[in-house]
């Protein structure tokens, strides 16, 4: 820790400590030259990483022009380490605010910071590629002297749980659990749509008075089965407008395309919600609360209508199974597409996929029972449409398709392994599909998950084996884990105490998918229930 009076680059003279944490300190200093206080950033950490991030940072910042962003004036380096000359913002944060208030704040002022910071996020996200804050927390937003927002910490180690700022689609290890968004959490890739969530955490928070409930305990009571526990500002403080709990709630959607779609979306519609615009406005993001047809984490889903379309989804779903009312066999593909996966085993697994929607396609019967859902892990989780190729939000209404109507997409490689979260996102899934069968009248068989994975996970996974193993022990259902060339089939043994990981023989994804389709054309020419043998494996190896 560096001493008052210090003084560096003889110029700045070290005043006070304004905050620490376990990668840095932030000092307030006073510019000898220019006789003015700023906040000084002192990085502890070492390293080579670490510099560069720095380095990176110090550039990045300097180059931000925003009223709500504070200036960034110098950049050196010397003995002590390295430091980012900074703006200093005086007066408390919000956080500190709302320890001394009895009540939450007013809420036209809340809105009017809501609308500054939309508009600095606005200003970051379009940046190419774009900029995530990543921390959007009230301990990160002060208020100056003259009532105007700034949004500070891009990497400050306050607390020990600053992060430092990046592009999108990196993933970093600090965050706050109660503003933090899931994929942040679990180490996903995050993206502008991350930022919207804790700022709307961040909103509710001095809305009502207290914190939102956090991504994991969320996450846990829906996996359990249980209602959504994050309930709408409007319902904790009737002050707030119905529409403005509404779209906060939207934005703290658990699943990143449920949000809204940018940061410029939801200011438009946070102003029309907030009646600052007039009542014929078009918002950019609209989204309306289906009626729930499934008891899974699929709490609340947004669904965004066509103008002139008041079709819901249940409907949609009532005529789908009208038109096809046979049993469904569920199969949940879960495809590692990741960096190692470039070149000939993505290849031969788009092959493997041409292959197995022509062999199901050929049996009539199997092509209207047999549903498939495709989850891809790579750069991030993704739903990939069965009918296009193209992403889609994580709703098990669009997720899956019968091989009737399949067209297999063509995936490609890239990024890393989050192989626990889309289990997860596939248990989820496959629940809320199962939830949809019985809410129609539908019978059917027991589904299936399929998992092809040629890395060790690079994100937390145990959880999502625990759940698996609990999943099968109820005969919820059946799960195929399969190694590819480097795979590491110890963690794939994990998953499973009743069948254990198979080793793909070289890339043979061709003779794979030919079992695959063989198998579910066996299992939906049965009954529900019924126990079956399945073709015999010789595209693989035992190993566990």
């Amino acid at each position: 820790m560096l001493q008052p009076d210090t003084c560096l680059q003889n110029r700045y003279r070290i005043e006070c400590l304004i905050g620490q944490g376990g990668m840095g300190a932030v000092y307030r200093a006073l510019d000898l030259r220019l006789n003015n206080p700023v906040a000084l950033k002192h990085k502890h950490a070492t390293g080579t990483a670490t510099d560069a991030a720095f380095a990176r940072e110090a550039q990045l910042l300097h180059a931000l022009r925003h009223p709500v962003l504070p200036n960034v004036m110098d950049y050196f380096t010397d003995e002590a380490g390295q430091f980012l000359v900074m703006e200093f913002i005086p007066g408390d944060d919000l956080a500190m605010q709302l320890t001394h208030r009895d009540q939450p704040f007013a809420v036209a002022e809340v809105l009017r910071w809501a609308d500054q910071l939309l508009d600095a996020l606005d200003y970051l996200h379009t940046w190419q590629p774009p900029i995530i804050h990543r921390d959007i927390k009230p301990q990160n937003v002060k208020l100056t002297p003259r009532g105007d927002i700034v949004l500070l910490d891009f990497g400050l180690a306050k607390g020990g749980s600053g992060q430092p700022a990046d592009v999108a689609g990196q993933s970093v290890p600090w965050y706050t659990p109660e503003y933090a968004p899931l994929e942040q959490i679990r180490g996903g890739s995050s993206s502008p749509r991350s930022d919207l969530y804790a700022l709307a955490a961040t909103l509710h928070h001095l809305l009502t008075g207290r914190p939102p409930e956090g991504a994991l305990t969320r996450i846990a009571v829906l996996v359990a089965r249980g209602p959504d526990p994050q309930r709408p500002a409007h319902a904790l403080n009737s002050q707030v407008p119905t529409a403005v709990g509404d779209l906060l709630r939207q934005a703290l959607a658990l699943r990143p395309a449920d949000r809204p779609a940018s940061a410029a979306a939801m200011r438009q519609a946070l102003q029309l919600a907030a009646g600052q615009r007039q009542t014929g406005a078009t918002p950019a993001y609209t989204g309306v609360t289906v009626a729930a047809t499934s008891t899974a984490p699929a709490h609340d889903l947004p669904v965004t209508q066509r103008k002139g379309t008041t079709m819901s989804y249940t409907r949609l779903e009532e005529i789908e199974f009208e038109d096809n009312p046979e049993p469904r066999c569920a199969v949940m593909l879960l495809l590692d597409t990741s960096t190692s996966m470039t070149g000939g085993p993505i290849k031969q697994l788009n092959i493997g996929l041409q292959m197995f929607d022509r062999d199901l396609k050929a049996d009539r019967l199997a092509a209207l029972r047999v549903e498939v859902g495709i989850l891809t892990f790579g750069r991030e989780v993704q739903v990939i449409s069965g009918r296009d190729g193209r992403a889609l939000p994580f709703d098990a209404r669009q997720a899956f398709v019968t091989v009737d109507q399949l067209v297999p997409p063509t995936l490609v490689a890239g990024g890393a392994t989050p192989l626990g979260e889309a289990v997860r996102w596939g248990l989820t899934l496959l629940q809320e599909r199962k939830e949809i069968y019985k809410n129609n009248g539908i019978d059917y068989f027991r589904p299936w998950m399929f998992l092809i994975t040629d890395g060790a996970p690079t994100d937390e996974w145990l959880g999502a084996a625990a759940l698996v193993r609990e999943e099968e022990e109820r005969k919820g259902l059946s799960f195929y884990g399969i190694g590819v060339d480097r795979a590491h089939m110890q963690t794939l043994a994990r998953f499973s105490t009743q069948r254990p990981p198979l080793k793909l023989r070289g890339l043979a994804f061709h003779e794979l998918f030919q079992w695959l389709s063989r198998s579910l054309s066996t299992v939906s020419h049965s009954r529900p229930g019924e126990q079956i043998p399945l073709p015999p494996v010789g595209w693989a190896q035992f190993e566990g």
